[in-house]
Formats: C-alpha cells, sequence, structure tokens
C-alpha cells in the first residue's frame, strides 16, 4: 500500500493561523512534506542546509534536534514511534541551519494525535474510554523522555 506524504507549507514570513494535521498510531501516514514560503513564494533551499524537528506533546518534548531529510526543496519530517508515543497535541517547529551558522525557524503547526480505538487499555477498562490511570501516564512520560 503507498499512501501519500501529508502535504504542508509553511510561510516564514507570515503570522497565520497553526496548520493542524491528524494522526493515527501507525507506520504509513507519518511522514510529512513540508514546503517553506515567503510571502506565498517558494523558498529555494541551500543544499548546505540541514533541517531538525523538534517537538512538545502536553508538555514533554517527543523531538528534539531530530534529524529531517531534504530532497527536491521539500523538508521530510517523520513521525517516529518517539512522536508518536504520546496521544494528545503535539507542538512542532522545523529549524533550518547552514554551515554559516545561520538559523531559521518555520512556523509551528500542530499533530493531533489519536490513540488506536483498540488499546492496551481496552483489555482491562470495560469501556475504553476511562481516563488512564496517574502510574500509566507518568509510565508513559518517563518512557518518551527516555
Amino acid at each position: 500500500m503507498n499512501i501519500q506524504h501529508y502535504k504542508l507549507n509553511l510561510d516564514l514570513l507570515k503570522n497565520t493561523s497553526t496548520p493542524v494535521l491528524y494522526s493515527q498510531l501507525d507506520k504509513k501516514s507519518r511522514f510529512i512534506d513540508v514546503t517553506l514560503t515567503a510571502n506565498d513564494a517558494e523558498v529555494t533551499l541551500d543544499s548546505t542546509m540541514t533541517a531538525v524537528l523538534n517537538a512538545v506533546t502536553n508538555n514533554v518534548i517527543v523531538a528534539e534536534s531530530q534529524n529531517c531529510t531534504i530532497s527536491d526543496n521539500v523538508i521530510v519530517v517523520e513521525l517516529t514511534d518517539k512522536v508518536l508515543s504520546l496521544p494528545g497535541v503535539t507542538k512542532c517547529e522545523v529549524v533550518l541551519s547552514d554551515s554559516s551558522g545561520a538559523v531559521i525557524t518555520a512556523q509551528h503547526f500542530i499533530v493531533k494525535i489519536t490513540e488506536k480505538a483498540i488499546n492496551d487499555k481496552s483489555k482491562f477498562e470495560p469501556t475504553g474510554s476511562n481516563l488512564a490511570t496517574e502510574a500509566a501516564v507518568a509510565k508513559a512520560k518517563a518512557e518518551a523522555i527516555e
């Protein structure tokens, strides 16, 4: 099965509304193709540039300087298992740097990560929708930090 990547345009100069993407905890729809623009004109990325992803879910860092690939003027961001480890609202930013040390931070975007319909809690909770215990939340946060 070939699932297309999410397509996302981020403007470096405009303060527009924050884009929101939705992701389930799967391995096929976890890629985002980011194109940078400046006043709606596509920005050409220098071949010396590198890109990283920073992401936080519920005040827990789930990605810090995670490498992204740049190909054909598109930054390919992978939502790794660590990024997808906590359901909820994940605030993401792509940071570019070049060989001279210049840094560009793109507009933030949000990824809403939903749990699978049937998950480990479904085995133990009759409704499968009860709130997680405090211990389960602490364990998930500790695993994400690792």
